[in-house]
């Protein structure tokens, strides 16, 4: 009887070792720009009124000295999701952070900073940001976040030819600008499934960027920046891939300052001044950071 009773503790305690040897950790960095408020800066920009490219960069130059020291966000919340595992934690004094014991597989982390200078003048907001990460060993894997207050949030419906909604249709958006992104193999990309009633919703996507955003609308072009979505239904039906830009109404909100400053340096004579009117009814509705897709049909 003794025996055996050894014979079950050291399977039991083989079984464990074997367990613990496929867990992994991911540790990280929570940290940012304390005092970096765009609202700030426009109001720098549109009270002295730069009249060339120098003065306008010397002005970014400052800014970016006096306010672009990254400091740690110590107490961020940081959550982590992955399959039948949720847990979260706060960033300590020196904003790390660390999950151990984890199964080996893929695991979404978000990070959350209170308290952040929002769009609006006199705003606050919760910067965040979130990455995937893979824990396929047990080395430890550490990544560093800066979460921003720019982000958007892609809301959309799938339906059939019959406009029908489609259930547990698997949606995909990917990144289609920058193009270092792509030479790398390297694409971010976002994934999620419909519901009952063929609603889906993307979040904490990066959005395009303010200042490109305020070029095109000074020189009537469209921005690159954007994302693509394809849709697979689970018969295997697909969607034709929608392609859109990133253009939330908290973007446009410093795009279309920003634009006025622009206009300032370069002259009628130099460059045409369009309207954007054009410009901003060819974008999806948006509301804040959240844009609204629409449908989107499964039809081949």
């Amino acid at each position: 009887m003794k025996r055996l009773l050894i014979t079950i503790c050291f399977a039991i305690s083989a079984i464990c070792n074997a367990q613990n040897n496929n867990l992994g950790i991911i540790t990280g960095t929570v940290e940012g720009y304390p005092k970096s408020d765009v609202n700030l800066l426009l109001n720098t920009l549109e009270k002295t009124k730069p009249e060339t490219e120098g003065e306008l960069d010397k002005i970014l130059n400052d800014f970016n000295k006096k306010y672009g020291q990254k400091v740690p966000f110590s107490g961020s919340m940081v959550i982590l999701q992955g399959e039948n595992i949720r847990r979260k934690t706060y960033a300590d004094n020196q904003g790390n952070f660390t999950f151990d014991h984890l199964p080996y597989g893929k695991y979404s982390v978000t990070t959350c900073a209170a308290g952040r200078a929002g769009v609006y003048p006199n705003t606050k907001m919760t910067a965040t940001e979130s990455k995937l990460i893979t824990v396929k060993d047990r080395h430890p894997q550490h990544v560093i976040f800066t979460p921003d207050i720019f982000h958007v949030d892609l809301y959309g419906k799938v339906v059939n030819q019959a406009k029908q909604p489609v259930a547990n249709a698997k949606v995909t958006a990917t990144w289609i600008y920058p193009q270092t992104f792509l030479e790398q193999g390297n694409v971010p990309t976002w994934e999620t499934v419909t519901d009952e009633n063929g609603n889906f919703e993307l979040k904490g996507i990066p959005p395009s960027n303010w200042l490109l955003i305020a070029s095109a609308l000074l020189s009537k072009q469209r921005s690159y920046d954007g994302i693509e979505i394809k849709i697979t239904t689970a018969e295997g039906a697909r969607s034709t891939p929608v392609k859109l830009p990133l253009i939330s109404e908290d973007i446009l909100y410093f795009a279309r300052r920003f634009s006025a400053v622009l206009r300032n340096i370069y002259k009628p004579a130099e460059i045409k001044c369009p309207q954007d009117d054009n410009f901003i009814k060819s974008l999806p509705k948006s509301e804040r950071n959240n844009i609204y897709i629409g449908d989107i049909v499964a039809d081949r």
